[in-house]
This record gives structure tokens, sequence and C-alpha cells, in this order.
């Protein structure tokens, strides 16, 4: 139903997902049949089931949208924030904007026509409950769905799954009642042990990615890494209507290097999994979200390795410090010298603006700039930017942008990205104006997705996606600009994400980690790039589709054989497996 999932097309997956599920919903009706005497009992019951199975349907479609993936309970973890409730009603707004997809419609009016149907019910009689007979049905269902779970649970072992089930890949293999049946004990989130074997298979990953020390590029100079909310690559030269959206942006992805095919490392942590990619080089698992989960105060970071270099580092973000754990994980596990709040800015300027209720980005950029300031030592500023956070209304502080041309979805979008693209440009013009545009080195980059609708990209990029594949790459496709003397003005078209950053800074700075897990940029290293979401495996010419293993190409001289596919498959898998025993685990405890 949805083109931000990627799923089997193996006739024998999708017919063992169907039995798994068909063992659910059988399982259900026998127990019902069993336990309810009445016939009026059995189809209110039936009714109110059939009810949950629709809107775990309807809710799996409308959170894909967002978020590319299935929900998962670890999921749940999110509500720490202290935000979350706002952030879940404008979620809501937010999903009334899909019921004009036939596709969300067509389950929800199977529904009404079922509970319409059972208003005619009139029958209140008493029928044999034949005990016996509904006692197999219940075990044969039962059986149907463990039978599934364990041929899933059996073909993964040794790889990624095993250690984090992809919510997508469990319910496209198990079926997807049958799959949150079998993992609501991750609400529980028990403790992930390390036996031997899985420690060797850190270790050996570990050697795989010692760092070798070159001596530094740059020396001395400041460090401003800004974090872009939710800005996909589209904009950059994006012209509706003779006008440039994003004028600035597009400006500076000319003057140094510009990354136009640099990728979303997040999973289900959105904005949190990018700073844990960031700053420690991994791949967060794609089901739990790192910023609570991630255990161990020896993670490699950027932070820990600037202040070697005699650095005072910082990174700053217009909420509350408790919002994703942000005041206690920035300092003790990647290892920042200070974490800026919401209350910290306003300390700094009690009158900044508050937008979406959070301090506007424009305001902390300029609180950015003067904590930089209070300091004679050479500085890393990691700014986190919110404003263009979804959900996408008319919000006051932000100038609407109107185009009869784009979905109303799309016009709220843009107005974001002009407000931030705006705010860049003052930024800029302030730390040329204070003298430290020249002595330092300055980075942009988007988050991940905008969670924009097919036909709201459509609108805007004026092209239709006809593969979901296609649209899939487009919205985890984000901008990567990094400017600065020394810095080669280059236009690259290499696939990168976030797990590179932490590799080319320390080539560029003369870091010395003992481990980096990407990929220089500026190298001619060769990379590829996975989504821990969607599990697309994205590489220079084309993109593996995993588990369906189906292939993309975007050079349509190019054909992989079936053994090609499979070593590639098994290279990713071999990657992410050890990728995420690392953070599931307190191996860096």
């Amino acid at each position: 139903f949805t083109p931000n999932i990627n799923v089997t097309n193996d006739i024998g997956i999708i017919l063992l997902s169907l039995l798994g599920d068909l063992g659910v919903i059988s399982l259900v009706y026998f127990v019902t049949m069993l336990i309810a005497k009445k016939d009026k009992t059995r189809v209110v019951f039936l009714v109110i089931a059939s009810s949950i199975f629709t809107l775990l349907v309807l809710f799996c479609y409308c959170f894909s949208n967002m978020f590319s993936t299935f929900f998962s309970f670890s999921q749940l973890i999110s509500f720490k924030n202290p935000a979350q409730g706002k952030l879940i009603s404008g979620y809501i707004t937010y999903f009334g904007s899909m019921f004009d997809d036939f596709n969300l419609l067509l389950p929800l009016l199977l529904f009404i026509f079922i509970l319409i149907i059972s208003f005619f019910v009139k029958k209140d009689g008493v029928h044999k409950r034949r005990f016996k007979r509904n006692l197999i049905s219940i075990g044969l269902s039962y059986l149907s769905m463990f039978f599934t779970f364990i041929l899933c649970i059996i073909g993964v072992q040794g790889r990624a799954n095993s250690v984090s089930m992809n919510s997508v890949y469990g319910s496209t293999h198990m079926g997807m009642y049958n799959f949150y049946i079998h993992t609501i004990s991750d609400l529980f989130h028990f403790e992930y042990k390390l036996n031997e074997d899985k420690k060797m298979v850190i270790e050996d990953f570990l050697n795989e990615h010692k760092k070798e020390n070159k001596e530094a590029i740059i020396t001395d100079k400041n460090l401003f890494v800004i974090q872009l909310e939710a800005i996909n690559d589209f904009i950059i030269d994006l012209e509706i209507d003779g006008e440039i959206i994003a004028p600035n942006l597009t400006k500076l992805s000319k003057e140094g290097y510009y990354n136009n095919r640099f990728y979303s490392s997040v999973g289900m942590g959105n904005t949190s999994d990018c700073e844990f990619s960031t700053f420690t080089g991994l791949y967060p698992n794609g089901n739990d979200l790192s910023i609570f989960d991630i255990k161990g105060k020896n993670y490699p970071t950027i932070a820990k390795e600037m202040k070697e270099l005699g650095y005072y580092t910082y990174s700053i973000h217009g909420n509350q410090g408790d919002f994703y754990n942000r005041n206690n994980q920035h300092k003790d596990i990647f290892g920042f010298d200070d974490h800026v709040d919401k209350v910290d800015i306003l300390e700094i300027n009690k009158d900044y603006k508050i937008i979406k209720d959070w301090i506007a980005d424009e305001d902390v950029l300029n609180a950015s700039l003067k904590v930089a300031l209070t300091n004679d030592t050479p500085f890393y500023s990691h700014v986190i930017l919110g404003t263009s956070h979804s959900p996408y209304t008319v919000t006051e502080g932000i100038k609407q942008y109107r185009n009869k041309n784009l979905t109303s979805l799309a016009e709220n979008y843009i107005s974001n990205v002009q407000y931030v693209d705006k705010s860049i440009a003052s930024f800029i013009e302030s730390i040329k104006e204070n003298n430290l545009y020249d002595n330092s080195i300055i980075i942009l980059y988007g988050d991940h997705t905008s969670s924009l609708l097919k036909e709201d990209l459509e609108s805007i990029n004026k092209q239709e996606y006809k593969k979901d594949v296609e649209f899939r790459v487009e919205m985890q496709n984000v901008p990567f600009i990094m400017i600065g003397e020394g810095i080669p003005t280059q236009l690259d078209s290499r696939p990168h994400s976030m797990i590179d950053i932490f590799s080319t800074l320390s080539s560029l700075y003369g870091l010395t980690p003992e481990y980096t897990f990407g990929v220089n940029m500026l190298s001619n290293e060769d990379s590829f790039v996975y989504s821990p979401r969607n599990l697309d495996l994205i590489y220079d010419d084309y993109v593996i589709e995993i588990p369906s293993k189906s292939v993309h190409y975007f050079n349509d001289d190019l054909k992989l054989s079936k053994e090609e596919i499979n070593n590639l498959v098994l290279k990713y898998e071999k990657y992410k497996y050890a990728n995420d025993l690392i953070v599931k685990s307190d191996y860096f405890k």
C-alpha cells in the first residue's frame, strides 16, 4: 500500500507471511467460538477484533509514510521525551492528510461495512460450542503462527536481523500481526548479551576499520557543523515558477564540496539517530532509538577527538535538554564539553523567538555564535536545527509560501525550507562580520527525510516516480555541503552518508581515533550506503532492495549477475551484523 517500504517478491515468503497472519486471525476466531456462547456476543467480539486489525494496518500505513519503516515497540521509549505529546498531536493532523489516498480508505471502508452488517445480526441463540474441535483449531492456528516465526528466526541466524529484527523484514516474513505478537517482548528492553563468538565478530570488524593516522590537512580552524532538520537534497537548485526556492543553500553548494548523493543513515530515532551516526560513524540498528539505548562511554567520537586537539566542543539545540536525553548523552557518551539547550539559550537573550515551542533556527544559530565567541581556543560547534520539523502546517513566525500547483503539504514544506535558507544566510553573514569565516570549516547537512508523500514530492519536482524505489531513494537523499579554506570546490555524486563524516574530519584535522567506520568523502575510496529503515542498499550505479534482492539500475547498460548480487548482499549482511552487535550491546562500556 505504501511506496516507503521495501518488501519481498518471493512467492514462498509471501505465502509464509499469509500463513502467519492467517494463524493469528483464525486463533482469534476459534477462541471467540470457544468462549462466547451467543451468536451476537461472537459477532460483537469479532467486530472489535476486526477493528483492531484494521487500525493496525492504517497505523502502519501512516507510520511508514512518515518514517519509511513499520512501527516497532522500541519506538515507545520516545515517550520519555518531554515534548512528545505535542509532536503526536501534530502528527495526527499529518495523518489526516493521508486520508485522500484510496489505498488508505479501502481497509477503513471494509471495516465500516463489517460494522454495519453486525447491526443486522439480531439472533441471540445459543449454539453448541464444539469444545474439542475448537481446541484443536486453536492449536493448529498457533502452530501456523509459531511455524512461520521459527522459520524466520532460523533464517536470520548469524545475520543482522538476528540482532534487531527490522519491522518491515519481520512483517513480510512471518506476517504483520504475527510479527507484532511475537516481538511484544521488545517492550521490556532485555539486556543483550555478547558471547565469545559475537565478541570475535565485533573485534574482526574493528580490526578491518583500524584508522591509519595521517598528517593534518587543516590545523587550528574552527569547526561549525550545522544539522538541518528534515531538509532533502532536492531543494538545492530547486526552481518553481522561475524562483529559486533555497538561493542561499544553493549558492553555498557551489562554493565548496557538495555531495548530491548523501543519504540519511537514520533508523527509528530520526534526528537523534543522525547525531549518533554522525558522532560515532556507526549506523543505528533501525529499530531502537540509539539516544536512549546505547551504552558505554568509550565510543570513539568526533567531540572526544577534537578535545584531544585542544578544541572547546559544544552542541546546541533549541529544545529542552532532556528531549532525546541530549543533556546527558551528548556529554557522557559523545564527549562534548557542554550541551546548550533552550533554557541556556534564553539566558543568552530572553527575547529570542519561539516557533513550534522551540527556539527559532535563526536565534539558535545566533546563540551558537555567541557561545563560540566566549572562548579563546579553537572550537567545534555542533548546531542542531529544529524549526523545519514535521508536521508541516501553517505556522506563526514562518512566512507562508503559496503556489496553486503544489499540494498544501508541499506548500507548507517549502515555507519551512525558505525560512531555514534565510536563517543560514543570516548566520553566514554574522560569522563573516565577526571575522570567523576565513578561519572556520563549515559543514551543513540534512538529518533525515522530510516525510512528504509521493504526491507532494511529485508536485514539487514535476516528475512522476513510477518505481517505489526511486521515491525512497529521493526521500533518503539529503544535502551535504562543506566550505572553508583547504576544502575543494567539487560536486561529488558518489553515495555517502552520515557515517562518513567522522572519517572525513579525521583525515582533514589529523584526528587519531583507533577506528573509523566510514570512508573519507574527499578520497577515492569505494563506498556503499544502506538504509536501516527500509534496507535499501545503495551503490554508485544501482540499488539492491533488501530483502527482495531486486536491483534498480541508474545505468541502463549495467547488469549484475545473480552471484554478484548475492555477494553484495552477503557483504552488507556481514557489515550490518557486526555494526548492530556493537550498537545493541555494551561493547564500548
